[in-house]
């Protein structure tokens, strides 16, 4: 649990720093993991760590999918 929260400051962190969005909205992560080389330059280039961004990255999809958000939903 404490790696999927370090992993979500991780995820808010980029988004922040190298996101191209003009709002934030949970669309935002739908279509898979981003800023995968960012995660790696910035913060770990470990395998394990990469699995686990990208990991945490996906449950947050899947949950907000499960809220009925879609890539054409508009936040």
């Amino acid at each position: 649990m404490r790696k999927h929260e370090s992993d979500c400051w991780c995820i808010g962190w980029l988004e922040c720093n190298y996101g191209y969005h003009d709002a934030f909205t949970l669309a935002i992560f739908l279509g898979g993991p981003s800023f995968i080389s960012e995660f790696k330059r910035k913060v770990s280039d470990s395998s394990y760590a990469v699995k686990s961004y990208q990991a945490t990255w996906r449950k947050l999809e899947k949950y907000i999918r499960s809220l009925g958000f879609s890539t054409s939903h508009e936040g």
